[in-house]
Parts: C-alpha cells; sequence; structure tokens
C-alpha cells in the first residue's frame, strides 16, 4: 500500500520476470533473484509516490495529444526490437493481443510516467553544476567512467522524396482494384494475407475490438461511421492507404479488419530526390553556409533551427548504408547524399573521434552533464526518501 495506491505482488512478479529477460538474468539463483525483488519493489514504491505527488500537484497536467504522442513512440521503440514488422505482430498474436489492445495496455503506463516526468523536472530545473563540482565528479568517478567510443559528428539537411502524382495514382488505382475485388466476392481475408503491408495481413487483416481514440483519426472515423458487415472506400492516413471493414459493433466499440497498401516512393522519385539533393551538396562544396541552407531546405524540425546539428554518433551505431557513405572520410568532408526512410540525408562530417578516455579539459561538456545528472539523481533521491516520510506506505509480502 502507498497511500490509497496498492502494488500487487503479480504486478512485482511480472516486472522481475521482465527486467531478468532484459538483463539475461537466471531467476534460478535465489539470492540474486531476492535482491532484485527488493530493488524492484522499492522503485515501483517510489514511482506510486511520485503519481500522487504529480496528481495532487494542479500545476501539473498531460493532454491527450501528449499521451498519443508518447504512446505512439512507446510502441515504435517496441517494435525496433523486432527484426521486422511481422516478427512483431506474430509476437503479438502468440501473447493473444492485437496492436489495438497493446496500446489500451500501455496508455495509462504512458499518462503517469509524463505526469512523473513532468513532475521530476519541475523539482530539478534550476539543478546546475559548477567547475568544481564537475572537476570533483571526474575525479571521483575517471576510474569507472566509460570509454569514449569511436564517433562521428554529424550535419544534416534532410531533402523530401516526392512522390509524383504518377506513384500515388498507380496506388490508389491498385487499393480500389481491390476493394472492386471484394465488392464483386473476393473474401476480404485472403487479399489482406496477400496484400497488406501491416503485421495483422497473417490473420486476414483482423485488429480486434477497439474503441474510439485507440486508432489514427482518419482511420477511425471511417471504421466507426461503416455498419456491420460494411466496407469502407479507399482510407489515406499517415501509414498508407487502407481498406476497412466493419465486422461487429457494441456500444463504443467496434471489430475491424484492414488491408494497408503502403505508399512507397518509385525509383524514378527517388532518383529526382537524389539529384536535387546532391544539388544543395554542391553548393555546400562550393562554400555556402550549412546552417542557412539546413534552415532553407530541411524537413527534419528537430535539427533545421540549429543548423542541422546531429551531434556526436557512436559508430558503432550508424545503419549501414550511413557507414558505407562516410567510410573513412575525413572531418570537413561532404559525403554523397544518402537514402533513408525519411528522406534523403545531404551530410557534413564536422569532426571524428577514436576511442579513448574521458579527458577532463576535451570532454568537459560531455562531463558537466554526466555530473548534472548525478546530482539530479541525488536530489531526486533524497526527495523520495521525504515522501517516504509524508506518505502511508505498508509492504505486506
Amino acid at each position: 500500500m502507498v497511500g490509497s495506491h496498492i502494488i500487487l505482488e503479480s504486478e512485482l512478479e511480472s516486472q522481475l520476470v521482465m527486467t531478468a529477460s532484459q538483463q539475461g538474468m537466471d531467476l534460478a539463483d535465489s539470492a540474486r533473484r531476492d535482491e532484485m525483488r527488493r530493488d524492484l519493489l522499492d522503485q515501483m514504491v517510489s514511482d506510486r509516490l511520485m503519481l500522487i505527488q504529480a496528481e495532487r500537484d494542479t500545476a501539473i497536467s498531460v493532454s491527450d495529444a501528449e499521451v498519443e504522442r508518447e504512446l505512439e513512440e512507446h510502441i515504435t521503440r517496441i517494435q525496433s526490437q523486432f527484426p521486422s514488422p511481422e516478427d512483431f505482430y506474430k509476437q503479438l498474436a502468440a501473447e493473444g493481443l492485437t496492436l489495438a489492445e497493446l496500446r489500451r495496455r500501455y496508455r495509462t503506463e504512458v499518462r503517469n510516467q509524463l505526469l512523473k516526468q513532468k513532475l521530476i523536472q519541475s523539482r530539478v530545473r534550476d539543478v546546475e553544476v559548477s567547475a568544481p563540482e564537475v572537476d570533483a565528479f571526474y575525479e571521483r568517478f575517471r576510474d569507472s567512467l566509460p570509454q569514449q567510443v569511436a564517433g562521428v559528428h554529424l550535419w544534416t539537411i534532410l531533402h523530401p522524396v516526392v512522390l509524383s502524382d504518377a506513384t500515388i495514382d498507380s496506388i490508389t488505382r491498385f487499393a480500389e482494384s481491390l476493394r472492386d475485388s471484394i465488392t464483386a466476392g473476393t473474401p476480404f481475408e485472403d487479399l489482406a494475407r496477400r496484400y497488406s503491408a501491416d503485421g495483422s495481413a497473417s490473420s486476414g487483416g483482423d485488429l480486434g475490438w477497439f474503441g474510439k481514440g485507440v486508432m489514427v483519426p482518419e482511420f477511425e472515423r471511417a471504421a466507426f461511421g461503416l455498419a456491420k458487415g460494411e466496407v469502407s472506400g479507399v482510407v489515406k492516413t499517415q501509414f498508407g492507404l487502407h481498406i476497412i471493414k466493419s465486422l461487429d459493433r457494441d456500444g463504443g466499440r467496434v471489430h475491424a479488419e484492414h488491408i494497408l497498401l503502403r505508399i512507397r516512393y518509385s525509383p524514378e522519385d527517388l532518383e529526382h530526390a537524389l539529384s536535387e539533393a546532391r544539388a544543395i551538396r554542391d553548393r555546400l562544396v562550393a562554400g555556402e553556409d550549412f546552417g542557412a541552407l539546413a534552415k532553407q531546405f530541411s524537413i527534419d524540425s528537430t535539427t533545421a533551427s540549429s543548423g542541422g546539428d546531429l551531434g556526436w554518433i557512436a559508430l558503432s551505431s550508424l545503419p549501414e548504408n550511413f557507414a558505407a557513405g562516410i567510410g573513412t572520410l575525413p572531418a570537413g568532408s561532404f559525403p554523397d547524399p544518402i537514402a533513408a526512410d525519411e528522406g534523403i540525408h545531404v551530410l557534413k562530417i564536422v569532426d571524428r573521434r577514436d576511442d579513448r578516455p574521458y579527458d577532463l579539459e576535451l570532454d568537459r561538456k560531455d562531463l558537466t552533464e554526466m555530473a548534472r545528472r548525478e546530482k539530479t539523481g541525488r536530489t531526486v533521491e533524497e526527495w523520495v526518501q521525504r515522501l517516504r516520510q509524508d506518505y502511508y506506505v505498508d509492504v505486506r509480502l
């Protein structure tokens, strides 16, 4: 019991199994299991205390839009741990879940996490570290600091691949032909298994039951506007083109299946975008300002305002095509533009570094941030200990 919040033993066991799996720990080691169990319960109690405090703080709120945005990123992170989207959906099916059910399962957790993050930010907003504190941090932890891994400092201008009308028309005509086939009697499930680019294809496009606020708005408007057994027209969303069939309705929920066709650019679309990206690269090689061109041309809103700065990236974490394109080119070079799912990257190699220990002067900026995080952690821990004195906590294991 944490105030009026309950932590179930089953929640603790579930968290224990998941953490052990992530860390590759053998739960048969009873001593290690008990230690991890105690640590996890302690963290869960701290989380509940912060959630109680966040819910009472009228200056802290989380909007539905924030929850949906973070939920989407959370699902994407989970999916990225699988070799392919198909493997992700197969695992969902093996656990008896649909994507909609997974979203429902995580929505409350995501909202609570956002509340706690905002609460912590409000408590540590003014935490700063002085130069002497950074020096002391370095001396205290220098023998345990990780190596500075080999990396590259990159600037980017992300140039879009614009789909031609011919490409869009071709995919739209194909989607309409599939709908005509369904209308003519071809089983929806057969076409979903054959053509859908969604992981639900293996189950005939079945998305299970879902309520409002689960799917993207365009999809929901179409799905909730269908009568039982009715098939939609071609519906466009950020994911591609959908054909939706309503299987059943129950109050504010609908059971639907769909076929998803991804809108992929053609080789001609790609070549046209690469040509434009190379023209931007030529201007950079000729001496034009990278930051100015990034603000003018880049579609990456996160980096465009900062002149395209991607910061330092470990060489080992670069995608294969980026690693190949950058190769051993020296600092100051402009590699040939590199195609990615999000567009064409026009890059500048600002700097490079090899594996080496942290250096107090060379890496003062990074060490300052490490020292600030360490001080922030201590500040939060001290605050949570004070919360434990203010709220009722009773462990009944």
